[in-house]
């Protein structure tokens, strides 16, 4: 955990990192704990329901987007392996 591994430091830079992180994750929490509850607890409102209308082109762009971040997501060593021919070529040129 990083917060043992601040203490374990045992110098004061150390605790007083821990202390930092320790209140930034309380403040982070309330900010984004309010907005959990609002999304899961409180009613919806009464408005306008219709679905909105997505363009082709932009459903096209997230549809490309969503395949190359799962297939690099997935197989990581072929992007490496890509990224290493690209530097190669790029010193010889």
């Amino acid at each position: 955990s990083i917060f043992s591994s601040l203490a374990s430091a045992g110098t004061a830079s150390g605790y007083v990192l821990a202390v930092i992180v320790g209140l930034n994750s309380v403040i982070a929490f309330g900010y984004y704990g309010r907005f959990i509850r609002v999304m899961w607890m409180d009613e919806a409102p009464d408005g306008d329901r219709t679905p909105i209308k997505v363009p082709a082109s932009l459903s096209f762009a997230l549809i490309i987007t969503v395949a190359v971040t799962l297939v690099w997501g997935v197989f990581p060593g072929a992007l490496t392996h890509f990224t290493d021919h690209v530097t190669l070529f790029s010193l010889l040129r």
